[in-house]
This record gives C-alpha cells, sequence and structure tokens, in this order.
C-alpha cells in the first residue's frame, strides 16, 4: 500500500557521546548547548517551516552561555529576530532574554529528555546501527549505550572518510549558502541505481564530525522501504500516540500540530538519537 506522505527522519546517534567521558561536574559540551538552542519550540517551529533558523554564540561567563537566535528567510520583520536565550553550563537550564535571572526558563517536554540525557550517566562503548539492516529495528529497541547511526559509510559522531563509501554512492558536498538560507555544511548521498533513494544529506560540525544524517521522503513511502526496510517503515510510519515509544523501546515526546491546512506530526526520542516529523497521511 502506497499513500501520499511526506516524512523526514533525522538521525543524530544518541545526542551525546561526549558524555562517555564523566568529570566529577559535568559541563555540557558546545554540541549539546547548540542543541538546547535549536529544539527550543519556537526556534523548531521555525525550522520546520523552512525559516532557516541561525543560532550565535553572543558571549560566554564561566556559568552562562548567551545566543541568539534569527530566521534567515523571513517574511515580515526584516531582522528575523526569534530570541535571545542562555544556557546554564551545568544545568542544562535554557532561559529566553540576556542578564535575567531565574527568567522566562524554556518548558518543554523535549527539552526536559534532552537535559535528563545529557546530565544522565551513560555507560558503555557506543554501538554502531546499521541503517540497512534487516535487524534495525531490534538493535534500536535493544541499545542501552551511546548510539551511532551508519549508512553508505557516513556513521554519526565520527569524521566522514570518503574511502569507506562503497561503490556506486555518489556524494556531492553541501556548502552554506546564505543567497538559499542554506547555512548547514555536509554531504548529500546519492546512489542512482536505487531509483528510489530518499533525499539523504549527512550534516557535518566544526570537527568534520557527522552530526546528523537527514532523510526526507516525499510523496510515496516506497523509498523508506528500500532504504529502512517494511518492518522499520511499518512501525514508525505513524500518528498514533504511544506507537513510537514501543516501536522503539524508549521515552518520546510526541506532538500534533498544524501549518495552515497541512496536519503535522512530530516525534522526538533523545535517548536512541531520533526525531521525525510527518505531514499528510501514511501508508
Amino acid at each position: 500500500m502506497s499513500k501520499a506522505v511526506a516524512f523526514v527522519l533525522v538521525l543524530t546517534g544518541t545526542l551525546s557521546l561526549a558524555a562517555i567521558q564523566r568529570e566529577s561536574i559535568r559541563v555540557l559540551s558546545e554540541d549539546e548547548r547548540r542543541q538546547l538552542i535549536e529544539n527550543v519550540p519556537e526556534v523548531r517551529a521555525a525550522k520546520f517551516r523552512y525559516s532557516r533558523p541561525d543560532v550565535e554564540l553572543l558571549g560566554a561567563t564561566p556559568d552562562v552561555l548567551r545566543y541568539q537566535v534569527r530566521s534567515t528567510l523571513t517574511k515580515g520583520a526584516a531582522s528575523g529576530l526569534i530570541n535571545n536565550y542562555e544556557v546554564d553550563r551545568r544545568t542544562a537550564r535554557v532561559s529566553r532574554g540576556l542578564f535575567m535571572p531565574g527568567g522566562d526558563e524554556v518548558q518543554s517536554n523535549l527539552i526536559a529528555l534532552m537535559q535528563k540525557q545529557f546530565l544522565a550517566t551513560m555507560p558503555g562503548v557506543p554501538i554502531t546501527i546499521e541503517i540497512q539492516s534487516p535487524n534495525l529495528l531490534a538493535n534500536i529497541q535493544k541499545a542501552n549505550a551511546p548510539v551511532r547511526y551508519s549508512l553508505w559509510g557516513a556513521v554519526t559522531g565520527t569524521p566522514f572518510n570518503l574511502s569507506k563509501v562503497p561503490s556506486g554512492v555518489h556524494t556531492i558536498d553541501l556548502l552554506p549558502d546564505l543567497r538559499t538560507g542554506q547555512l548547514l555544511s555536509g554531504f548529500t548521498l546519492n546512489h542512482p541505481v536505487e531509483n528510489s533513494t530518499p533525499i539523504i544529506e549527512a550534516y557535518l560540525n566544526d570537527k568534520a564530525e557527522i552530526v546528523e544524517i537527514y532523510v526526507e521522503v516525499a510523496v510515496f513511502r516506497n523509498s523508506f522501504d528500500d532504504l529502512f526496510g517494511q518492518n522499520f517503515t511499518d512501525a514508525i510510519l505513524t500518528i498514533e500516540n504511544g506507537k513510537w515509544k514501543s516501536a522503539i523501546g524508549a521515552e518520546v515526546v510526541e506532538r500534533q500540530a498544524k501549518f495552515g491546512n497541512t496536519d503535522a506530526f512530530f516525534a522526538d526520542a533523545p535517548a536512541k538519537g531520533i526525531c521525525a516529523c510527518m505531514t499528510g497521511g501514511c501508508g
């Protein structure tokens, strides 16, 4: 059965592989702080509206980092300002506004889950899960250590090694382009023999490590079946409350929203390093 859908799946791996090395007092890494800002509700909403929110570090003290977020593709206000934020290095508390101790703390289930994930102990050696494994869903369910995802030589949490890309898979560099609002760098992955391959992009941090594998399918779900397998696709292509939690074996923040006349469903599972957005129906 193939019913029209638009579905985005983002695989980050466990949100903080740096959590393996613990100090007596846990201090958030730069990647973790930026991820908190990028997942503030209004910033996420701007991202899903394709407004290209840009996170800029304004300054830092031993205890707090200050950020400003602007939409680079805007309608109306020319500045595109979304808000200013502060992140506590040790408590992971996120608040709106600057120089406002005890100010407007960001309250969201996703932020709370991320804070818990960042500050919790995560023992064990990272597990690498192959996206095209026939046991993909089972491997995600049983993973109880930091997770990395691997597809065609691209492995989250590690530098990209072009020599590991299998024959037949093409890569194209993605460079920041302010004109179009594309602020991320990375590369695309494409298998021209597999005509139903969805859009696949991998994004890099400033250390050239893969921080996210982004997969998008539009119109029909067939490409997800081919890439992930029908079992995995059947499990996640749903908007029923509680289905995601039972499918991947972890706490999931689920939310339904509406953009114009289009219904949307969001699911975030920080403990497994997965989030998704679906609009339209499901097959």
